[in-house]
């Protein structure tokens, strides 16, 4: 009862402490190049504005190369979420996955006037509490665009999926000079790892694209696991919001 009177508390003051907090990433589409291991596959990564303040982000994933003819098969992950002052409320999160080895196909449907997240995995369900800030693995890249770009450099984040609720600590490492299509690119660099993982990935964004990543490193115990490289700069360039 306390706790979820402290929510509805937090959002009854928000109006108040964050009218001033606006969006800041513009609709884009990205295509990343993705190496893990001997595999090679082509990432894209999608955000789109609906309705006033209601937003779409998808990303489609196919292995592609050498590996892409023995194997077929496509990572497709969708959420759908609001802005209301200045807080990122997902409505439902849903993953796809007939490449990787786990089962990882979920859907997670958000309540926020209960303060709880329902979580469909293989043949049963579960919740979760939650409360804002909460997000899921592919909304927290936008939600990160969103801190870095606001200023705010948010310290960690919740996210929801198959795996229950889950904590990712993110660390701001400063600027990084690099090589991007031939160009030498001073990029900020940040990383984020999940609580007791090991699994550590490393971002480079480019501030003028809302911290857009241009590349990105997996590692897990200090070993490289995988990378992303966009494949095209002109393919992330912003696209006009309505």
């Amino acid at each position: 009862m306390i706790k979820q009177y402290l929510y509805v508390l937090a959002l009854i003051c928000a109006p108040f402490c964050a009218a001033d907090a606006p969006w800041h990433v513009d609709d884009f589409v990205a295509v990343y190049q993705a190496k893990v291991g001997i595999a090679r596959g082509q990432t894209r990564l999608q955000l789109r504005r609906e309705e006033g303040n209601r937003f779409v982000v998808e990303s489609w994933t196919q292995l592609t190369g050498v590996v892409g003819f023995f194997k077929r098969g496509e990572i497709y992950e969708y959420c759908d979420f609001d802005y209301v002052e200045g807080q990122i409320l997902p409505r439902t999160f849903e993953r796809s996955d007939d490449i990787s080895g786990e089962d990882r196909n979920v859907r997670v449907a958000y309540d926020w006037s209960h303060g709880r997240a329902t979580i469909a995995y293989q043949d049963s369900t579960s919740t979760v509490d939650i409360e804002p800030g909460v997000t899921n693995t592919l909304l927290m890249q936008v939600a990160l665009m969103q801190s870095l770009t606001s200023g705010t450099r948010t310290p960690s984040f919740d996210v929801v999926g198959h795996k229950g609720r889950l904590r990712f600590d993110v660390s701001y490492e400063g600027d990084d000079r690099i090589s991007i299509d031939g160009e030498q690119r001073a990029l900020l660099r940040y990383s984020h790892s999940r609580v007791d993982s090991g699994i550590r990935t490393t971002f480079w964004a480019a501030p003028e694209r809302a911290h857009l990543p241009l590349r990105a490193r997996i590692e897990k115990n200090r070993k490289l696991k995988g990378q992303l490289e966009l494949i095209d700069s002109s393919v992330a360039v912003a696209l006009a919001s309505d």
